[in-house]
């Protein structure tokens, strides 16, 4: 809030208000640095842990029961430390601590590119992968982190909304912002739950009979807000229009 050149009521109520959001600020900022340095402290020894208990499974003589238990103690360590990785990447991503290099670069062989990557995937669901995008269009941004968030996209619609149904990946204009759009034919979110959608830890109705740890929209937000641009939902009917929006050039 502006401060008033006069100490009068004004100038004291912004102060105060400045006071209390830097304060917010410092918090959020504690907490984020809390979350990935546990995460970090973890790995480790979590590590460690997932390695012992796969050596155990390898041993002779164990009886099958004994066996399958094991394989199953090895899979939750390494959903855990899967979980702690995300945490730790999208505290990288926030505070720019990952490594990012922006450059111009065309938008369509990107897309192809992830399209490839997820085609065996979309075969197994019975889903096709269309591509709207065209040739010549640029962006200027990060090609690997833009690749990581629209794969996030592509594996959410893939979980939620493939059903033998189409996913398109294409790039349009979107409230002022350049956007790459991933778009579904599923059963959507409702509108009243766009934003808790995109907060960390928060898995919707549609979510709960999927593995996940409510983190996937997360990052996306995170590569789209160090972009300087913003992570949008719009319904389809039917379906979602996920946009990663990103500044015009």
């Amino acid at each position: 809030m502006p401060l008033s050149t006069r100490d009068d009521d004004f100038h004291s109520l912004s102060n105060d208000i400045n006071q209390n959001l830097e304060r917010i600020e410092r918090l959020m900022e504690q907490v984020r640095s809390t979350s990935s340095h546990i995460a970090h402290e973890l790995r480790t020894p979590l590590t460690h842990l997932q390695n012992r208990l796969y050596n155990l499974t390898e041993r002779q003589g164990l009886e099958h029961e004994m066996r399958e238990e094991l394989h199953q103690a090895v899979e939750e360590v390494h959903k855990i430390l899967g979980l702690f990785r995300t945490v730790m990447r999208i505290g990288e991503i926030e505070s720019g601590r990952c490594v990012h290099q922006f450059a111009r670069f065309e938008v369509r062989p990107l897309l192809e590119e992830v399209s490839e990557y997820y085609q065996p995937l979309a075969d197994a669901h019975q889903c096709q992968l269309l591509i709207d995008a065209p040739s010549g269009t640029q962006l200027f941004g990060d090609r690997a982190l833009l690749f990581q968030a629209l794969a996030n996209l592509i594996e959410n619609a893939l979980k939620y909304a493939a059903q033998g149904k189409a996913i398109t990946l294409s790039v349009t204009l979107y409230r002022g912002w350049t956007a790459l759009r991933v778009s579904d034919r599923g059963p959507g979110i409702p509108e009243n739950l766009h934003a808790t959608a995109l907060e960390r830890f928060q898995r919707l109705e549609v979510a709960q009979q999927q593995p996940g740890f409510g983190l996937g929209l997360s990052l996306v937000k995170a590569i789209a807000e160090l972009h300087g641009g913003q992570l949008c939902m719009a319904s389809a009917n039917p379906g979602l229009h996920v946009y990663l929006c990103l500044k015009r050039t």
